[in-house]
């Protein structure tokens, strides 16, 4: 009803269950719930490669571990598009070993590697991390539940 008082969402939610349970808070309440939060910032593919390689390189220097929440987090990405950044990695030599506690990487760098091969490697991530993103964003269009769309003035 558009008469009813409105529930804004100030950040995105990080899961369907965090979504719903503003759904949830938002009919116990009697009012319509409103997306509200600005988009995110766009960092483009090339930016997130190179804070992953950075990242990864660190993380074998230092022999620490990291959550795949944390990465995601700090990459601004969902776990598909890491999922390919690791496949990535790999390609250039790390070994990257996930457990319970997080993920670990170890890397020995390729004195050969050239620097077209790494560069191909780059543009590689970068070319499935803009068609996952684009697989990602149509599975949420035809899986999501029907929002009805309200203005804010």
């Amino acid at each position: 009803s558009p008469h009813l008082p409105i529930l804004p969402i100030p950040s995105c939610p990080a899961s369907w269950d965090e979504m719903q349970a503003w759904f949830r808070r938002a009919i116990q309440t009697g009012q319509n719930l409103a997306i509200a939060y600005p988009p995110p910032p766009t960092e483009s593919p090339t930016d997130i490669w190179q804070h992953l390689v950075g990242i990864a390189k660190y993380l074998s220097r230092t022999g620490k571990m990291v959550t795949r929440a944390q990465l995601s987090e700090t990459l601004g990405i969902g776990d598909r598009p890491l999922q390919i950044g690791f496949r990535t990695l790999k390609r250039f030599g790390f070994e990257v070993t996930s457990s319970e506690e997080g993920v670990h990487f170890t890397w020995q760098p390729e004195p050969t590697l050239e620097y077209g091969e790494m560069a191909e490697r780059s543009h590689h991530f970068s070319r499935l991390f803009k068609k996952s993103n684009s697989v990602v964003a149509i599975s949420m269009k035809f899986h999501s539940p029907p929002f009805k769309r309200q203005h804010i003035n």
